[in-house]
């Protein structure tokens, strides 16, 4: 069964790709800034669905696989990290701290 999966991720593709989906990658082009307007949680589903619903209009079928994962820290939303560098400083900011993994 092949899965269109609509995000960038190099992690889900391979998580997807270990449990025997083919897996087709397109990432979708719509902005991620925060609504700030709406609870985080709310925010993050929305985006995950946004991205589903851009990339089926590119599709006349399949399975579409819109996701997003953030971390937060108190106030604070982490995004993937630029390079080597910033992902150690972020892990350095969580370490020992009480903080959500969210996925919408």
């Amino acid at each position: 069964m092949n899965i269109i999966l609509a995000s960038s991720s190099p992690q889900r593709k391979k998580l997807l790709e270990q449990i025997g989906f083919d897996v087709t990658v397109m990432v979708p082009a719509i902005s991620e800034t925060r609504d700030s307007a709406l609870p985080i949680e709310e925010w993050l589903c929305k985006l995950a669905l946004a991205k589903a619903e851009d990339v089926a209009k590119k599709f006349k079928s399949g399975i579409i696989l819109g996701a997003d994962t953030i971390v937060v820290l108190g106030n604070k939303i982490f995004g993937k990290p630029r390079n080597d560098e910033d992902a150690k400083k972020m892990l350095m900011e969580l370490s020992g701290t009480t903080h959500k993994v969210l996925t919408g």
